[in-house]
């Protein structure tokens, strides 16, 4: 048995990027059937698009309740104006 050299050629696009690799590999069946380096690419890629997928729901989740959060907050800083000033007159 010798090397068995292969192209490896992947694009794909998730969640607006697209995530490209061409490579020339020698290839050993290490008992899994898949090349590390091509396992290492899918798993770069999806960390990034995972990340990429939670800042954007993040900013959605954001936009989509920026009226409730600002609520919020004037109710808190409303609350710690009182104590502030509760404790001004002490």
């Amino acid at each position: 048995m010798g090397d068995h050299c292969v192209t490896v050629t992947i694009n794909f696009t998730v969640h607006g990027k697209t995530y490209k690799m061409d490579s020339w590999i020698n290839w050993f069946d290490d008992g899994s059937g898949v090349d590390q380096r091509v396992i290492d690419f899918f798993s770069e890629a999806w960390r990034d698009a995972k990340a990429r997928y939670d800042a954007a729901m993040a900013e959605r989740y954001q936009r989509e309740h920026q009226a409730d959060i600002e609520a919020s907050e004037r109710r808190e800083l409303a609350l710690l104006k009182a104590r502030y000033e509760e404790n001004m007159n002490v």
